[in-house]
């Protein structure tokens, strides 16, 4: 069974009602190393497959401003 990585400190870097972003320093069981790592929270989120009478997937498009194009996604958001 892998062990658990140990968070030493963690600092705010951003948040927002959507997201938050942290840096983590951890240590790694195996070799006792620290390690920068970054996290981002969320919310609690869902996603939904919702198929009609006619077994058709409904999807949305949506656009993304990270790959600035429009994309075809399940439907889903924030709780």
């Amino acid at each position: 069974m892998p062990k658990k990585w140990k968070t030493l400190n963690t600092k705010q870097i951003f948040g927002n009602r959507i997201f938050g972003f942290r840096e983590d320093k951890v240590l790694s069981p195996k070799t006792e190393n620290t390690h920068p790592v970054w996290v981002m929270d969320a919310p609690t989120w869902v996603n939904i497959i919702p198929i009609t009478k006619q077994k058709k997937v409904i999807m949305i498009k949506q656009y993304r401003f990270g790959s600035q194009e429009i994309s075809l996604e399940i439907p889903g958001g924030m709780v």
